[in-house]
């Protein structure tokens, strides 16, 4: 039986859904895959969120999708399967489950607010405590270090400015002169024309 429905497409699907809503007494009811949802969320996320973090919420539903298949009915997905789910995920992305996990829990709040699911179960799921590291970060000394092995003029300039005002990499690039204030000493990230990853 299993086999047999691995090889139903989609389409194949719909139309016995059809067929079964035509006998007597057959409620039909919706029944929502993680391929429907994934492709719901993810046009969602396009419109609202940045290219990056779109791109971090796909590699988290492909670890999803791989462990569940894309037909796995999400109301189907309990807290059991999701134990097994976080179990899988830690031992194949050792370093970067954490992230994926907490996308994946913020796309089931999404899930919960939509009403394919009636609990985000991912909200349940303790992760192993992590080991505290001290930050880090280079000195002005380093980086005076790193600076004088650079050849370029514009680049070193550019990472410096980096250093001192701790901008990412977009923000720089699309730095214009009206978002800089040289009188107050202050630089204004985000307009009308960049949005910032945080959105402020």
């Amino acid at each position: 039986m299993e086999e047999l429905l691995k090889n139903i497409s989609s389409k194949d699907l719909e139309k016995l859904k059809m067929i079964f809503s035509m006998i007597p007494g057959n409620e039909p009811k919706e029944v929502v895959t993680l391929r429907v949802f994934v492709d719901e969320y993810s046009n969602l996320i396009k419109q609202n969120r940045s290219r990056a973090y779109h791109i971090s919420v796909m590699c988290a539903f492909k670890h999803l999708i791989d462990f569940f298949g894309k037909q796995k009915a999400i109301h189907e997905i309990g807290l059991k399967e999701i134990e097994n789910f976080s179990s899988n995920l830690q031992q194949k992305v050792t370093r970067g489950y954490r992230v994926y996990f907490r996308t994946l829990k913020a796309a089931f709040n999404k899930a919960v607010e939509w009403g394919y699911v009636k609990e985000n179960y991912f909200r349940k799921v303790k992760l192993p405590k992590r080991q505290k590291v001290n930050p880090m970060f280079i000195t002005s000394d380093q980086l005076s270090a790193i600076s004088s092995q650079i050849k370029s003029e514009e680049i070193k300039n550019f990472v410096v400015f980096a250093f001192y005002t701790g901008m990412r990499l977009d923000e720089i690039i699309n730095l214009r002169w009206k978002n800089v204030d040289l009188e107050k000493r202050v630089i204004t990230v985000g307009d009308e024309n960049f949005t910032t990853k945080g959105r402020n």
